[in-house]
């Protein structure tokens, strides 16, 4: 099992051993690593990654950092001019980088305006802005032309065209950017980009694939060696992730299994031969179910096989300089196993050569060596056969922690809790500012670690900046943030440690939730109580001073089965008849009564709502599942605002309302702006505000309706705007931010900004 984490991490949040700002959103879930900022930089002599925002280079200098630099320098130079770099993208002697603001900045190779728009040198010593892409979430750099993806899921392309590499319909050089044609993309929105040496492919949400440009070889793949001026459609599946070459494609399609088609004069395609392919061919050699990311250069291709237990890399095509990772120069027309390296979680290639980046987030290249491209501070050598350790690049990825059996999997605002049945206590990453981590210090802590080494944890909860946990004596413990009474202990001190417990008689406990500022559980007697902020009536007291304790909540006695809080409004589900009554701040009409009343102090029915067997709440709406089994459905209400309740609009809602297209659904997880379900087959749908990614999708501001994210999930669960799920094999895979801007604070999960499971969009897990 693994966590995986991408977006804001100033507080190390993300717990990847990172503090920096990063993309993701989680559209390709099979992409493997959701922050990792390998570059893929087509380059010959130089390698390119990102390193707390700056795009850092070794090799042969056309890095952006003000020097024309021709000799090897095997330590890293870093681009001039900012540090809040997010992707990047490199093509022979240029590389584009993507800014936190949306915008893209090139050096190297303008002579067609493809570097800077408004800069008319033909080469770019330092970066130059590309004007007229704005709100940019990745960026490709082909030879002489940038492709980049747009938050409207527009992508616009600009520089040389004669082979129609621009995507507008035309053969026109173009000197500012231009959106490619959708005369056959149509309403599909793209999510993911990647570019050749003068060709293109974007992939959409519907994972459709489009390609576009130089065609002699067949690499658009629509079964002719005819050039393509306009972005071309051709069935085959659903495609995860793509990865141009120079002159040929290859996909991972969401089974996992490998496509490739285009120029093969080097068994770049893997299929045993050396003859072209105009139409998608497998490599069967790879099998099903295992290719996790994907990699293609000049003429070879590279893949992770993630689905292994021990991720290894699999190459295949030209080895001229060593670029299969295989010890000798020896072309290959099948996959073959790079030596002595496992557990990869992300490859990116360039023209002759290939780094990898290891879980522990320590990076090895090998292939095309001179001027210490391969970045092992060594540049006298032009090969490289086997991986070597990249000294200058390194450790500044998404790191993967092994959580075996997953038993819970909670956040707060801006960190995440999980326990795991080996330690069965809490372990924390993210920020830690009160002590929320639960192990005595209130620094973050940027790598995942056991909160604590006392009796085990059962279940969890997270507020905003509290937590509470029950150990295996039903005993309720509360620690982090105490300033309004939240943890119960009768005090208003921040706990640091988890081992403190609420100081009233509260045990057997059954059930519980927190609130912003506010607690409240179930006991198996099922009677309620609550405790912390109560000004707006929220733990259901009659009063709305701060409750310090632990007291049962007046006006519904016994007979509560769960309970769920919001931001100052809490609601109970009773046993006889599956009803819902809440109290607490109403102007939304988050207490579901008919009313936008400004708070209710007693308890009140929920109008209409029976039958109910689960509940989630978080800010100023709350989500209920009625009925169970294939059957259950999910209802909302409350505030509206960008769609998080489900039912096709962004209205407050003062009574419940079905969310729309959804059945079986067995578990609801509330957000900020955003909600998102599991069904009974395992599949997760997310709907609402997509500002942070939270919808797992690049291209899309928010969704009033259900969309699919992910499959193969055992368990969800939602912080303010992101969510993490455990998949049925116990890998957590994380996505959206714990900000509610995708542009400047990345969260996804997945393999770049897309993932989205890429920005990162996580992009697809």
């Amino acid at each position: 099992g693994a966590v995986w984490a991408a977006g804001q991490g100033d507080h190390g949040q993300r717990g990847d051993g990172k503090s920096y700002s990063s993309p993701a959103s989680l559209r390709h879930v099979i992409a493997a690593s959701p922050s990792s900022k390998l570059v893929k930089n087509m380059q010959q002599h130089s390698t390119t990654t990102l390193v707390g925002g700056q795009m850092w280079s070794v090799g042969y200098g056309y890095w952006g950092n003000g020097w024309a630099q021709n000799y090897g320098v095997h330590s890293g130079y870093a681009s001039a001019g900012f540090s809040d770099y997010i992707d990047a993208s490199g093509f022979y002697y240029a590389a584009c980088g993507l800014r936190v603001n949306g915008e893209v900045w090139c050096s190297g190779y303008n002579d067609y305006r493809q570097s800077s728009t408004s800069n008319t040198n033909s080469w770019l010593y330092e970066p130059g802005m590309v004007e007229g892409m704005a709100d940019v979430h990745q960026v490709a750099r082909g030879y002489h032309f940038t492709c980049a993806l747009l938050g409207n899921a527009d992508v616009k392309c600009t520089g040389y065209n004669a082979q129609g590499q621009i995507g507008d319909g035309t053969t026109t050089n173009r000197y500012s950017p231009v959106s490619i044609s959708k005369t056959n993309i149509g309403s599909n929105r793209l999510v993911q980009l990647a570019a050749g040496m003068y060709h293109a492919c974007a992939v959409a949400e519907n994972w459709n694939i489009y390609c576009w440009g130089y065609n002699p070889y067949g690499q658009i793949g629509d079964g002719t060696t005819t050039n393509q001026p306009t972005p071309k459609y051709f069935s085959f599946g659903s495609v995860a992730q793509v990865a141009c070459g120079q002159h040929h494609t290859c996909v991972i399609r969401t089974d996992r299994t490998v496509y490739c088609w285009g120029y093969n004069n080097y068994g770049q395609l893997g299929d045993g031969t050396t003859v072209n392919k105009l139409t998608p061919t497998y490599v069967s050699s790879l099998g099903s179910s295992s290719a996790t990311a994907i990699t293609a250069g000049d003429a070879f291709t590279c893949v992770v096989r993630g689905g292994l237990s021990n991720a290894p890399v699999f190459c295949f095509g030209y080895n001229g300089y060593g670029q299969l990772g295989v010890g000798s120069t020896t072309n290959y027309a099948t996959p073959v196993q790079v030596s002595s390296l496992v557990d990869v979680v992300k490859v990116s290639a360039r023209a002759l050569g290939v780094c990898a980046e290891k879980s522990d987030g320590e990076i090895y290249c090998w292939g095309y060596g001179t001027y210490g491209a391969t970045g092992n501070r060594q540049y006298t050598s032009s090969t490289n056969a086997s991986p070597v350790h990249s000294k200058d690049l390194r450790k500044y990825s998404s790191r993967r922690y092994q959580m075996n059996h997953r038993l819970a999997l909670k956040q707060g605002l801006e960190f995440s809790c999980a326990i795991v049945t080996s330690q069965a206590m809490p372990s924390c990453w993210g920020r830690n500012t009160y002590g929320q981590f639960g192990n005595g210090y209130t620094t973050a802590e940027i790598y995942l670690i056991p909160s604590g080494s006392a009796q085990q944890v059962v279940v969890l909860s997270c507020g905003t900046y509290h937590c509470c946990g029950l150990d295996s004596t039903r005993q309720l413990k509360c620690w982090g943030y105490g300033a309004y009474g939240a943890l119960g202990n009768s005090a208003t001190s921040n706990v640091v440690h988890h081992l403190t417990g609420i100081s009233t008689a509260l045990s057997d406990v059954g059930a519980f939730d927190t609130g912003h500022l506010h607690t409240c559980g179930v006991t198996r007697s099922s009677a309620l109580y609550c405790w912390g902020s109560s000004s707006s009536y929220q733990t259901g007291r009659g009063t709305t001073s701060n409750q310090l304790s632990a007291g049962v909540v007046t006006g519904l006695g016994t007979g509560v089965a769960d309970v769920a809080c919001g931001a100052s409004f809490t609601c109970a589900l009773m046993q006889a008849d599956g009803s819902v009554q809440c109290f607490g701040a109403g102007g939304l009409g988050q207490l579901g009564n008919n009313q936008t009343i400004s708070t209710q102090q007693a308890p009140a029915n929920v109008t209409g709502l029976t039958g109910i067997t689960s509940l989630s709440a978080y800010g100023e709406h709350i989500c209920a599942i009625k009925g169970s089994g294939e059957m259950s459905t999910a209802w909302c209400w409350g505030d509206g605002t960008y769609g998080k309740l489900g039912d096709g609009s962004t209205t407050v809602r003062t009574t419940p309302v079905q969310v729309v297209g959804l059945s079986g659904v067995k578990s609801i997880a509330t957000g900020k702006h955003s909600t998102c379900a599991l069904t009974y087959s395992q599949a997760v749908y997310c709907w609402g505000g997509n500002g942070a990614g939270q919808l797992g999708r690049d291209g899309i501001s928010h969704s009033t309706q259900p969309v699919h994210v992910l499959s193969s999930v055992a368990q969800i669960s939602a912080g303010d705007s992101h969510f993490c799920a455990a998949l049925t094999n116990s890998t957590i895979l994380c996505w959206g931010n714990s900000k509610p801007v995708l542009r400047h604070y990345f969260a996804t999960c997945v393999y770049g900004h897309y993932s989205t499971p890429r920005r990162q969009h996580l992009s697809r897990f």
